[in-house]
């Protein structure tokens, strides 16, 4: 009996001392006294729904996670984002951290725009945020402009109907609706004038054509008549 006790208290101390352990390794993770990374922070005023353990990349590759993100402490509205780095990475603190939207599935991530002009930046150093414009952002900055140019163009247009309407009182209106209706008027005299032209014109034709005929056929008696004469008087001179 005494064995078996023997025995199971040996299981007992073992089974603790590997929960043991495996806590103790987890507390030593988190607290990253073995996991060292480098952590940085980035303030944003709006965080487009940025959640903690999203990835971290530098040119495309993930380097790092969000491990935090919290109201600033002293600057109302200001939101901070903890995020760590796994490995080493060289790059200034002029670097921007940069949330955006990989594609129109997953959610948003930072991208780290490293720059390398200035201190080198280390450990606990806050970068710059900044919010990437999204496609549908993009597009409404460009629609934003040509739609203040249409409401522009359409008030102005607005503005000279108006004045128009100003301008030209009841009586200038019937002045200028009498005027256009002469000016039809006197278009159609023009037209029938043109016309009668044209029949002159064929008529004319016709009438040189009567005056050749007749030139000719008066040479053609002319000749007969030279001839009748010609021949008159050889007969006489014959007799």
């Amino acid at each position: 009996m005494s064995k078996i006790s023997r025995e199971l208290k040996t299981g007992i101390v073992a089974i603790v001392t590997i929960i043991i352990f495996i806590w103790g390794f987890n507390f030593l993770k988190r607290s990253d006294l073995i996991n060292k990374s480098n952590d940085f922070y980035a303030e944003y005023n709006n965080v487009q729904g940025l959640i903690v353990s999203a990835p971290v990349t530098i040119n495309g590759l993930r380097v790092g996670s969000i491990k935090d993100i919290y109201f600033h402490p002293s600057k109302r509205g200001t939101l901070v984002v903890k995020f760590s780095l796994e490995e080493d990475y060289d790059f200034s603190k002029k670097s921007i951290a940069q949330i955006y939207s990989p594609d129109f599935i997953s959610g948003k991530s930072i991208k780290i725009l490293p720059s390398y002009d200035g201190e080198t930046a280390k450990s606990g150093d806050t970068l710059a945020g900044r919010i990437e414009a999204g496609i549908l952002g993009a597009i409404n900055d460009q629609i934003a402009p040509l739609q203040k140019k249409v409401e522009g163009f359409l008030l102005r247009t607005d503005s000279l109907v108006s004045n128009i309407n100003d301008v030209f009182d009841t009586e200038t209106k019937g002045n200028l609706r009498g005027s256009i209706a002469k000016l039809n008027s006197t278009l159609a005299s023009f037209n029938e004038a043109s016309q009668s032209l044209n029949k002159l014109l064929a008529t004319n034709g016709k009438i040189d054509s009567i005056l050749t005929n007749a030139t000719t056929a008066s040479g053609n008696l002319a000749a007969v008549s030279d001839s009748l004469a010609n021949a008159n008087i050889k007969s006489t001179i014959q007799q």
